[in-house]
């Protein structure tokens, strides 16, 4: 088995109302995956939870960003090209906590 997969997970075109459904909804999910990790992490074990607390400022400040680049393209009659890939490696396993 590779070690190396990519995945397009978007690839279009896409007007105002779509592109923020879609661009918010990816930010948001990995900002509530951060916020349930934490709280995981804390009543389970209580751990260190610094790496999804700073995540979690990044994203909301990336999806801030996002916001006014939507704002300005429907004030500006502007659609999207969207593409996004995800690359992953598999590496061998460690303890997450």
């Amino acid at each position: 088995m590779k070690n190396n997969h990519v995945f397009k997970l978007i690839d279009g075109n896409f007007g105002n109302d779509d592109a923020e459904r879609i661009l918010i909804a990816l930010v948001s999910n990995k900002i509530k995956f951060h916020n349930v990790d934490s709280f995981r992490i804390q009543e389970r074990f209580n751990g260190n939870i610094s790496h999804s607390e700073k995540r979690v400022k990044e994203l909301t400040a990336v999806k801030e960003t996002l916001k006014e680049l939507i704002a300005d393209a429907k004030e500006n009659n502007l659609d999207f090209k969207i593409n996004c890939t995800v690359n992953i490696e598999l590496v061998a396993s460690k303890d997450i906590v």
